[in-house]
């Protein structure tokens, strides 16, 4: 969970309004650091090699989103932690691949920001293949395949309904997230209702 945290952490800067130089470098090698030994990680926690590298992309990944800020997913997962008390990087991990396909469909912009992660997420041969219209779509798969693998590996939720969040719930959750902090700093305004949605998705 807590390798998803920062690998949301990334994400998030990598796409946020406040993108820069500094911040892009700093996600997109924690990106490719999570990438490469998340399951590693995962499947042999003795390895202090891999434990190294997961340190240290998290610390890069802190440094991306203290520059650029995060945005709807972290204030989502903010929320559900606040009102139902799930862990914050199993909701971030949850909540992420949603995310991102909430801001596909309202910013052609930020959908852009997404497809240049294919590369970092992916690597090079995957990036090369596909092609340009189905790029941040494969970014969000890319996601998804690093979560079900985790799922397979440790049990990592991937539904909110896996982690006990009751549906009568939700409705807290979005009013709670569209008044937390992050929010500010997310690319595209989300109402109450948009919130909602994506946590129905991910329900």
């Amino acid at each position: 969970m807590t390798a998803m945290d920062a690998l949301t952490h990334a994400v998030e800067a990598f796409i946020g309004p406040q993108k820069n130089p500094v911040s892009d470098a700093f996600a997109v090698s924690a990106i490719e650091m999570i990438r490469d030994n998340i399951r590693s990680a995962v499947t042999d926690g003795k390895d202090k090699t891999v434990r190294l590298v997961m340190a240290n992309a998290a610390l890069l990944a802190g440094l991306a989103f203290s520059n650029s800020m995060v945005g709807v997913v972290h204030a989502l997962a903010h929320a559900v932690g606040g009102v139902c008390h799930v862990p914050h990087g199993i909701a971030n991990s949850i909540i992420l691949p949603f995310g991102l396909e909430f801001y596909m469909d309202k910013s052609p912009k930020v959908k852009s920001h997404i497809e240049k992660l294919l590369l970092a997420l992916a690597g090079p041969e995957e990036f090369v293949k596909t092609p340009a219209d189905r790029q941040a779509q494969a970014s969000v798969a890319s996601i998804r395949a690093i979560t079900r693998d985790l799922k397979d590996l440790c049990g990592l939720p991937i539904s909110l309904r896996d982690t006990g969040v009751p549906e009568d719930k939700l409705g807290d959750i979005a009013q709670v997230a569209v008044n937390d902090g992050a929010i500010a700093f997310s690319p595209v305004e989300v109402s109450v209702e948009e919130a909602l949605g994506v946590l129905k998705a991910a329900y």
